[in-house]
């Protein structure tokens, strides 16, 4: 949702959303969406549903009102960054980003996973590919939902630790992924 403050908003104007890679000048169109009255304390809000950036990075949000005219008007611009994706592992979901994930203790972390019947806890299996060395980690605290897409989605928490940066397979429920945990880039 787009929330609007300012004066002489026509609800029949059309909000463009637009987002430009700072680094790379590439335009990434994520809505266009009809202008509603106000909420909560806003002059006008827009429902909105972002499509998702394909690079990480900064990206400056440019917000454009059209009338019915065609005529354009610049509604506001903001500068976002977006993080690398979270880790996916065949249909399950690390929900930590690439570029957070160090070596380090996480705690309370959540793996989300798409599926039916899924089993009251889940072990994350982490496979060192330098040293041969395997840990096992159990996630429990299943909690189920379903998507606005009729998909059906368990969460499990649980606490891992990487030893130190390095390439890993991280596998859950018989599913792998090759992941590299970076070393932290010090300023």
């Amino acid at each position: 949702m787009v929330f609007l403050w300012g004066k002489d908003f026509d609800l029949s104007q059309t909000l463009n959303i637009d987002a430009v890679n700072v680094k790379t000048g590439e335009t990434q169109h994520l809505d266009k969406t009809s202008l509603s009255s106000g909420l909560y304390g806003a002059d006008a809000h827009a429902l909105t549903n972002f499509a998702t950036l394909d690079q990480p990075g900064f990206w400056n949000l440019e917000f454009t009102l059209y009338n019915t005219k065609g005529e354009k008007k610049n509604a506001g611009e903001f500068t976002i960054y977006v993080k690398e994706p979270y880790i996916t592992i065949g249909n399950s979901t690390l929900m930590i980003s690439q570029e957070d994930l160090y070596a380090g203790f996480y705690e309370e972390t959540d793996i989300e996973i798409e599926g039916d019947d899924l089993p009251q806890e889940i072990e994350l299996e982490i496979f060192s590919l330098e040293t041969g060395e395997t840990s096992t980690f159990t996630f429990k605290d299943k909690t189920d939902y379903t998507k606005t897409d009729g998909k059906n989605i368990s969460t499990y928490k649980g606490d891992f630790q990487l030893k130190k940066s390095g390439k890993y397979r991280f596998t859950v429920l018989q599913q792998s992924q090759t992941v590299e945990v970076r070393k932290p880039i010090s300023n």
